[in-house]
């Protein structure tokens, strides 16, 4: 069996050679004697057809082995002169018989290899072996043979035999437009005076010395973020391989010198989808790590007593015993827990009798950072809660690097939405309309897992369009011809925001503002333009980093669908609203848990807001004592004031119909502004109400001024509206001033004295109305 490459140096050399040589058999025997056998080449006869051809063959190919071929006087006609590790390594002995190819292919020159190190010797005593000395000894004398992958040969380094492994090869890419340097993996490939060669010794009588080399954790020199299918977490990397990877590259004796210690842990933390267990997973095919596990935290656990620390113990075996052969020259371990916080909550905070997660908090201390604590190692932690963790687990020396993985940005949804179209555009299946960029700014505070349900969904929409629904069944027509449009992927968006966990609550904004806003006059523009500019202030200013913002007013006077009018209009990424509704049937605790969860998220967001609707029902309070929930009241005090954290800023609105909750609980001091929404109070007001283009009314402008006149005034807004739509359901054919004051008598509001003067009946009370008391007058009413 030959590889694909070997074929085509077949190919190639019997055009050269006019098929005049192709394959030839010759008898393995014995190398030249001296130093012939440390050369890794094979011998001929000088008068051997292979070396007497026109365009003298320098390389053959035996099996899926490349060799250098000289002749030498002292081998007889049809011999091979192989050395024992030549002849060992292709599974022969002296005397059988071998095919070998000529190989006359152009071969591209290695970039780097890696060279495992074993002793020819017996001798059991510990070997140092300076690794520039030995690279400098292979380039010189195996300079331009040809390898492959896993060939073994012979070398001499300072009178010591060693045996020499091809395990990895990389060279220059020529079909690659990046603008550094390309490099891909190779199977056969030249070795040059300037292949940049790492060692590594399996056993523990070699100790691989470096002046100025550290250990080659990376496999793949021209390793990208986009190969490794993660996108948008840049300074997130270079902050793992500054803090944790780079120290490992410098030799030993450099880290003496500056007294630094490995970091043995990392915590990778934040929301859920943004790519912790991505990174962690996708480490593994950069690093040459000894070995690599990946755990999930709750599989630690057992039911049985004591089986669960034990877990913990087996995770590091495999560190300790190489630790114990190799010492410091030991190999890279590296140990991934995902969801930690199921295994690592703080000591103290769970109700067991047992006890069971203290116990293994407390043996994953020791293992990381303990009195036998290892140097070898590398924990990456994953959580979604970070305030869950122990403490202790989280100082130095032990998970001391903390990385937040957030929500990406649009220069990072950017570079996740051309991994996740990869596919698509090398298939040509993306229609010429798509524009990536577009699609990165409108998908605001979407995460990594979002975008890619946000390809898929699209991608469904196009498979719809080849879909036949029939009697007889379900047919694709023409599924080779699917194309992926810009409508697709923003009907998918549409989609997608209704389960996003960072985004607007649209729905539930529109909710609360169903017939629309009403612009009734300069009160209302006054109230909407100083929203406008505060919303504007907390997103271009650079000092404005937290906005407090208190609409007060009067039940039905229109102050939450101001605010969610204000959250839809001001194109903020991160809109959260807090209603009473959602915490019926909490407990204090639970509420105030989650109205900081609901601050939490917005802090990790660049741009948020927060509306806290009726919050003298957040904080349940009553007049009559008076009685509140001070648990939640303490929260809100504390977070509304709350400054967000760098690079972030959160305009917080809150809604308050009861002054006596402002002045007895001291909430007005709270808030940056206070912005009073007044009801309505001239029949100017109730005009523009009535002649609003939302309401679409049938009604005549004198029906109109007759209406504005009879209302009894001041009226919220809430409660004009109701009147109006019972009005119009009542009467759909004529609105009339008369049906609309019935109405407004059915809601219980008084009218004016005019108004009422004109009912059958009250006449003489309004005239004379000492003759009535106020209870019959009422029941007149």
């Amino acid at each position: 069996q030959v590889s694909k490459d070997a074929g085509e140096g077949v190919i190639s050399s019997s055009k050269t050679l006019a098929n005049s040589i192709g394959m030839a058999s010759r008898t393995v025997s014995m190398s030249p004697p001296g130093s012939y056998g440390w050369t890794n080449k094979i011998y001929l006869s000088p008068k051997d057809p292979l070396l007497n051809q026109p365009g003298r063959i320098k390389y053959i190919r035996i099996k899926d082995q490349y060799f250098v071929v000289e002749h030498h006087r002292s081998i007889g006609s049809q011999t091979l002169g192989m050395n024992a590790i030549q002849r060992q390594s292709l599974g022969v002995s002296s005397g059988e018989y071998l095919d070998c190819y000529p190989y006359t292919k152009d071969t591209s020159s290695a970039y780097s290899m890696k060279i495992s190190l074993n002793r020819l010797d017996r001798k059991r005593n510990t070997m140092a072996v300076k690794s520039e000395k030995l690279e400098k000894v292979l380039q010189k004398v195996y300079h331009d043979q040809v390898f492959g992958s896993g060939q073994r040969f012979a070398a001499d380094f300072n009178g010591t035999p060693l045996i020499c492994a091809i395990e990895e090869m990389s060279c220059p890419d020529p079909n690659s437009t990046e603008e550094d340097l390309p490099i891909k993996m190779a199977f056969i490939a030249k070795l040059t005076k300037d292949t940049k060669i790492s060692f590594f010794a399996p056993k523990k009588d070699i100790k691989i010395e470096s002046e100025s080399k550290g250990s080659n954790m990376f496999l793949d020199p021209n390793w990208k973020f986009q190969d490794m299918g993660i996108g948008g977490l840049d300074n997130e990397f270079s902050t793992i391989f500054r803090r944790a990877f780079s120290s490992r590259l410098l030799p030993k004796e450099i880290l003496k010198k500056l007294g630094v210690q490995h970091t043995r842990g990392m915590l990778l933390f934040g929301p859920p989808g943004c790519g912790k267990t991505l990174i962690a997973r996708q480490i593994s095919k950069m690093l040459n790590a000894k070995s690599f596990k990946i755990v999930n935290g709750p599989s630690i656990l057992s039911k049985f007593v004591g089986e669960s620390e034990e877990n913990i113990r087996k995770l590091f075996a495999d560190a300790d015993r190489d630790m114990k052969m190799k010492g410091e020259d030991s190999g890279l371990h590296i140990i991934i827990l995902d969801e930690l916080d199921a295994i690592c909550k703080k000591r103290g905070s769970v109700n067991s009798g047992a006890g069971v997660h203290d116990t293994v908090v407390n043996q994953l201390l020791s293992k990381i950072d303990g009195v036998d604590s290892l140097n070898n190692i590398l924990i990456i932690g994953m959580t979604n809660r970070k305030d869950m963790i122990d403490d202790a687990l989280l100082r130095p020396g032990r998970l001391e690097v903390h990385v937040e993985i957030g929500l990406p940005d649009e220069k990072g949804r950017l570079q996740i939405l051309k991994i996740h179209t990869h596919d698509l555009q090398r298939s040509q299946s993306l229609t010429s309309d798509v524009s990536l960029p577009e699609l990165a700014a409108l998908a605001k505070n979407f995460s990594g897992a979002e975008l890619r349900g946000l390809v898929s969904n699209a991608t469904t929409f196009a498979t719809q369009r080849c879909i036949q629904y029939s009697k007889t069944g379900v047919t694709m027509t023409d599924p080779k011809n699917i194309s992926v449009s810009m409508a697709d992927f923003k009907r998918a968006l549409e989609e997608c925001k209704k389960s996003q966990g960072f985004g607007v609550e649209e729905d539930s904004l529109k909710n609360h503002m169903l017939g629309g806003l009403i612009k009734y006059g300069e009160v209302f523009n006054k109230i909407s333009n100083t929203l406008t500019d505060l919303t504007k202030q907390v997103k271009e200013s650079k000092a404005t980093r937290l906005m407090s913002v208190l609409l007060r007013g009067p039940k039905g006077s229109g102050k939450t669908a101001i605010a969610a009018n204000l959250a839809l209009n001001s194109n903020y990424p991160f809109v959260k609203m807090i209603t009473p509704v959602t915490f019926v049937g909490m407990s204090e605790m639970q509420k105030s848990q989650a109205i900081g969860a609901a601050f939490d998220s917005a802090y990790k967001t660049p741009l948020s807001m927060i509306i806290i609707d009726n919050i003298e029902r957040m904080v349940e309070y009553i007049p009559i004592g008076p009685r509140f929930a001070n648990h939640v009241l303490q929260t809100l005090m504390v977070l509304i004031n709350r400054v967000p954290p760098k690079n972030s800023s959160v305009l917080v609105v809150c809604t308050c119909s009861d002054d006596r909750v402002l002045m007895d609980l001291s909430l007005k001091e709270l808030f940056n502004v206070v912005v009073d929404v007044p009801r309505l109070r001239t029949p100017a007001h109730v005009e523009a109400v009535l002649t609003s283009p939302e309401l679409e009314l049938k009604i005549s402008s004198d029906e109109v001024k007759e209406i504005s006149k009879r209302c009894a005034l001041p009226i919220s807004i809430k409660q004009l509206l109701m009147v109006v739509e019972m009005t119009r359901v009542a009467c759909p054919e004529k609105f009339t001033a008369e049906e609309f004051e019935r109405r407004l008598l059915a809601t219980g509001m008084r009218l004016k004295p005019k108004s009422i003067a004109r009912f059958d009946g009250l006449g003489p009370a309004i005239a004379g109305g000492n003759q009535f008391g106020l209870g019959k007058l009422a029941d007149l009413e």
